[in-house]
């Protein structure tokens, strides 16, 4: 399992507790995690790191991710076909939480929820229809070019500021 998290997420200490449950080999990214919470799960199958990593060459070795569902995360993740468990904090993450929901590729915990059963989330991500979603996202959308994309963006920017400007 690999994620990414806010170090100010309310749910990480029973989630951190949960994924050492599992007791399946966890890489979590969470930069400026306080060290008293860190090292209370330490030693175990989960490594709370603040160290920057890159996240494309991780994903790969993933069975599914737990992240926030920001876009650039939940697109990665998805590209590499894996499912998401999404915690959002904010109303961007919230709405992109609940297509990835809808299309079945993932699971999502709202932060509004008191005393989230992250333990059951996570078993049931583990089932295999979550991860066959996930593969289909990734099939469709395989021809996906992020640099022509970017280019794109930028091309239709500069028209709208070219049209403003006359």
């Amino acid at each position: 399992m690999f994620g990414y998290l806010y170090n100010y997420f309310a749910g990480l200490d029973p989630l951190l507790s949960a994924l050492r449950r599992l007791d399946a080999p966890t890489l979590l990214l969470c930069r400026g995690a306080n060290p008293e919470l860190v090292a209370k799960h330490a030693g175990g199958s989960v490594l709370v790191t603040s160290e920057p990593m890159s996240v494309s060459r991780l994903l790969p070795q993933a069975q599914f991710v737990v992240c926030h569902g920001s876009h650039q995360m939940t697109a990665q993740s998805l590209l590499a076909a894996k499912p998401l468990l999404m915690l959002p904090t904010q109303l961007e993450q919230f709405l992109i939480m609940r297509r990835a929901v809808r299309f079945g590729a993932g699971l999502g915990v709202d932060p509004a929820v008191p005393d989230a059963d992250y333990g059951k989330a996570l078993a049931e991500l583990a089932t295999p229809r979550f991860a066959a979603k996930a593969q289909e996202f990734a099939a469709r959308y395989a021809a996906h070019d992020p640099e022509a994309a970017l280019g794109t963006m930028i091309g239709r920017v500069e028209a709208a500021l070219e049209r403003r400007a006359a």
